[in-house]
């Protein structure tokens, strides 16, 4: 069961909003049906997948299949509206974009872009599907789900028949996820969200795609780094940079005394001894934008694991500015990974490109519903 009332108050709300979409009265309610259940799946600890859409007494899931692959509705539209619903009511400005990515296991290697690939949360190598998924914290701390893109493995695109058999579209191409990220940022840009911060939390090694375009739309940014990346991270400040200076464990500190940079904040209290190194761009493409950091963890020495982080930035940071911005960027990861338990975001069970893209689709619907019903519980003030 749902929550509170609230809960499917507003899931009500966007349900209004997005059912235009949905042509024929079966999907409708099938749609419906399916929100619900996203909710329902956590409310009640419910597992199981194949229940997701079906109607009391139902016993079969062929509904929720038709749902996610042959019903006829505009998957993008429906996101579209979506992130219509919440820009107009969390606003479109302030706030962070926070690009990571999640590991969905599948057993057998049908569903679309499945191998065996190295997951974030649980530090394994296991057979699943990757997605990148961007997540948007409103100005006032609160967190939706706005935009979704599987990532293809080199293989798979290798193998046309295999693709087809997955229900592709003809002529996709390798995109890296930093290519990725930086394309859904771009179109949460294009939608007219405005923020004051762009987080990255991907695992690749090809960070110098996103990195250039978001120095390119002039938005600040802080990039995870894996070991190998760290040690060739000068060139993310681009071609013309010199270091002002590098800082040791010592000489970093939130009182300047020699004491290891503290977090400090609401975001994560425990305090992390860095390595700082602060660059400059001697001709920064972009006015204003001159000052990048280099921020060693002093962790995940091993090339697959963080390691530390890339900043770039309108103007110089104190230390502890740095450390809270770094510190945000871990607990969005948490956060984001949390939206597994608040809705069944992992709880599919189509094969097909297009079933992925429905179902992320009606989650973030559910998670936008979820969202609504926290801010309202915590007082703020939801119209």
């Amino acid at each position: 069961m749902f929550n509170s009332v609230s809960d499917e108050d507003w899931l009500r709300r966007i349900y209004d909003h997005i059912s235009p979409n949905f042509y024929r009265a079966e999907p409708r309610m099938r749609a419906w049906t399916y929100l619900q259940s996203l909710l329902d799946a956590s409310a009640d600890g419910r597992s199981s997948r194949r229940h997701l859409a079906t109607y009391p007494g139902e016993r079969r899931g062929d509904g929720a299949q038709r749902l996610l692959t042959s019903a006829q509705w505009d998957e993008e539209q429906v996101k579209a509206d979506v992130v219509g619903f919440i820009k107009n009511k969390f606003g479109p400005r302030g706030g962070t974009l926070h690009v990571t990515e999640m590991a969905f296991r599948k057993k057998g290697m049908h569903a679309a872009g499945v191998q065996r690939q190295f997951s974030v949360e649980t530090g394994r190598y296991e057979n699943s599907q990757l997605g990148i998924l961007l997540f948007y914290e409103a100005a006032d701390g609160s967190l939706l789900f706005i935009d979704r893109e599987l990532y293809m493995p080199e293989t798979w695109l290798d193998d046309p028949a295999r693709c087809a058999r997955a229900g592709m579209p003809q002529g996709l191409v390798y995109r890296s996820k930093s290519a990725i990220a930086a394309g859904l940022v771009n179109r949460a840009i294009a939608a007219g969200i405005r923020p004051d911060w762009v987080m990255v939390s991907l695992l690749c090694s090809d960070k110098y795609t996103a990195q250039q375009a978001l120095q390119q739309a002039g938005l600040p940014h802080v990039l995870l780094l894996t070991g190998g990346e760290f040690h060739t991270a000068g060139r993310l400040a681009g071609p013309l940079v010199r270091t002002v200076s590098q800082e040791s464990y010592a000489a970093v500190g939130a009182g300047g005394s020699g004491a290891s940079l503290s977090a400090g904040t609401q975001w994560e209290r425990r305090r992390t001894p860095v390595r700082l190194r602060r660059m400059t761009l001697t001709a920064s493409p972009i006015p204003g934008f001159d000052v990048s950091y280099l921020v060693d963890s002093a962790s995940g020495r091993g090339t697959a694991q963080a390691a530390g982080y890339y900043a770039f930035t309108p103007q110089e940071l104190q230390s502890h500015n740095l450390a809270e911005v770094v510190a945000k960027l871990k607990h969005l990861d948490a956060r984001c990974w949390q939206s597994r338990a608040d809705i069944g975001i992992d709880r599919y069970e189509v094969r097909s490109w297009r079933g992925w893209y429905r179902h992320m689709t009606l989650a973030m619907a559910a998670y936008t519903a979820h969202a609504m019903s926290r801010r309202a519980a915590t007082g703020a003030r939801a119209s």
